[in-house]
């Protein structure tokens, strides 16, 4: 998937669609904020692929924290809300007629993704609705703790843990041996920030 994106200004709302590469709106996100609107930011994700050769389900975790990444220190923030849309999509291939087959051209050939369906959509607006994604170890935890308890790839649970940190759901409270170790923030701390 490339990074397609569409605008939209509806009213006092601006609604961004991006397909990947969300860093990339990070300035345009906090200068629409900072104008009085307020945005919201939809990440389409495959969640469900149709091909000519079968059915793909795709878990989509690394995706789903890798564009979230490019959103730290920007989220959570008021009046943004990014609407994670997971997607059942068909994929078509273009055929030509050879006799009385339809068969695939060797070389070049249009390919064809067509979203189906929505599976399910994540709203996510305060940090906390960050934990709908991910569970957290119980106790203290490091990032490679966090992925094994979640069953992904370590340099994802680095990221979850970069992007919870950043959102004010984990701090840091220490470091065994070069990993940081992390706990939930308590609810309390939260609420005595604001």
């Amino acid at each position: 998937m490339g990074s397609f994106r569409i605008d939209v200004l509806k009213g006092n709302e601006a609604i961004e669609i991006q397909l990947s590469g969300v860093y990339r709106l990070k300035t345009k996100i906090r200068a629409l904020l900072n104008m009085g609107y307020s945005v919201k930011l939809v990440i389409p994700i495959q969640a469900v692929l149709e091909t000519p050769s079968g059915t793909v389900y795709k878990k989509q975790t690394a995706k789903v924290f890798r564009e979230l990444a490019g959103l730290a220190g920007l989220f959570p923030a008021d009046g943004l809300e990014v609407l994670l849309m997971y997607l059942k999509e068909k994929r078509t291939w273009s055929r030509i007629k050879r006799g009385r087959k339809y068969v695939m051209p060797k070389g070049k050939f249009k390919r064809d993704t067509i979203p189906l369906e929505t599976i399910k959509t994540i709203s996510l607006k305060k940090g906390e609705d960050l934990l709908r994604l991910v569970a957290l170890p119980s106790g203290d935890f490091t990032s490679f703790q966090l992925s094994k308890v979640n069953s992904m790839a370590p340099v994802t649970g680095s990221r979850a843990c970069y992007i919870l940190r950043h959102a004010g759901v984990i701090t840091v409270v220490g470091k065994r041996g070069r990993a940081y170790v992390y706990r939930l923030e308590s609810p309390q701390a939260n609420s005595d920030k604001s």
